[in-house]
């Protein structure tokens, strides 16, 4: 090979990072942001509906990627029936705790680092005590009332619903403090709606004073 020659080595000269990522090589631009060929995404999203607030000591405290969160959100019911009859007396308690599972899709080098920064504090390895509770923002929770959540569990990487993508799901319950207001009733009766038709479509026979004929 002549000296006038250039030897072309894919991504040489790049600065390349020791990084465990699906795709390969992961290398960093400018900013010390990573990146990978062909993985391309931002970091963040714009619709609310696709990130979750952390109240997590970062400088960016939203969930990298895109996440979808479900919440339930339910009451503690307890049924009381007696053998062989129809219906039951249903006693309807105090509200529990909302459970909350986040999914977040990951495709980037960069969305997975700022993911295992939120991770090791939302999951440490040791810990003494119970999680402690952070306050989030979501617009679906916004619309449940709930705005705190500990962390319980935490599983993925997963096959995620896009090419070369994963996923990561967190599970949380609602930091909810216990009320010393009793809630337990047990209903014997319906309430009637102010939209119930005050007649029907067949009035029983002599009900209606207008009829006076066959």
């Amino acid at each position: 090979m002549s000296a006038n020659q250039t030897l072309t080595i894919p991504y040489s000269g790049l600065a390349r990072a020791s990084f465990d990522f699906w795709g390969s090589p992961v290398l960093t631009n400018n900013n010390g942001e990573l990146y990978c060929p062909g993985f391309v995404g931002e970091t963040y999203m714009v619709n609310p509906e696709d990130f979750l607030y952390l109240g997590l000591p970062l400088t960016r405290p939203f969930t990298p990627g895109v996440a979808d969160v479900q919440i339930e959100s339910y009451r503690d019911v307890d049924k009381k029936k007696a053998a062989g009859g129809d219906g039951a007396r249903v006693t309807i308690h105090g509200l529990e705790p909302a459970d909350v599972t986040v999914s977040i899709v990951i495709w980037t080098p960069e969305q997975l680092r700022v993911l295992q920064n939120i991770w090791t504090i939302l999951f440490p390895k040791a810990q003494k005590g119970s999680p402690p509770a952070y306050d989030i923002q979501h617009p679906r929770l916004k619309f449940h009332g709930v705005k705190s959540l500990q962390f319980v569990r935490g599983s993925g990487p997963h096959p995620g619903p896009i090419a070369r993508s994963r996923v990561f799901t967190m599970r949380a319950i609602e930091f909810l403090k216990p009320s010393q207001k009793k809630t337990s009733k047990t209903e014997v009766a319906s309430i009637k709606s102010k939209y119930d038709p005050k007649t029907t479509d067949h009035p029983k026979p002599g009900s209606v004073p207008g009829n006076t004929g066959p």
